[in-house]
Formats: C-alpha cells, sequence, structure tokens
C-alpha cells in the first residue's frame, strides 16, 4: 500500500483546510469542515450563512418587476 497522505500533501491539504476554515484530520488524512456542511464551491467567501448585504433578494436583479408585485392592496377586488 502506499503512502496515502506524504508530508507534501500533508501540508497542501492542510493549507487547503485552514483557508476554508476547517479542520485537518491527520489520522485519516481528510479536511473536516467546521460549522457548515463540506461546500468547498467558494472557500474565499465565508460570509455566505449571513446575508446581510442582500436584505431584498427579488428587487436585486436590476428587473421592473415592481408593481407586479401585490405588496398593497391598493385595488379592492
Amino acid at each position: 500500500k502506499p503512502e496515502k497522505c506524504g508530508s507534501a500533501m500533508r501540508r497542501v491539504e492542510g493549507e487547503r483546510c485552514a483557508a476554508r476554515k476547517g479542520r485537518f484530520n491527520d489520522k485519516n488524512c481528510r479536511c473536516t469542515s467546521v460549522g457548515k456542511p463540506s461546500k468547498p464551491s467558494r472557500p474565499s467567501k465565508p460570509t455566505r450563512p449571513s446575508r446581510p448585504s442582500r436584505p431584498s433578494k427579488p428587487t436585486r436583479p436590476s428587473k421592473p418587476t415592481r408593481p407586479s408585485r401585490p405588496s398593497k392592496p391598493s385595488k379592492p377586488s
């Protein structure tokens, strides 16, 4: 059985792990992400779960679809 986790690979994996705020498991040479379910799609943006920058999601994509939203009952049907 070849060495699954060499010292070089261990360092690279450890760094990659730390980048996404994870924990490197030395025993089975794996990265255990802490807090969030392993989603290495965008490790550089750890501010995903707390979305304070987008208060109104539907009004974000610059589309003039504001009047079609029945927010206030101005027409009594």
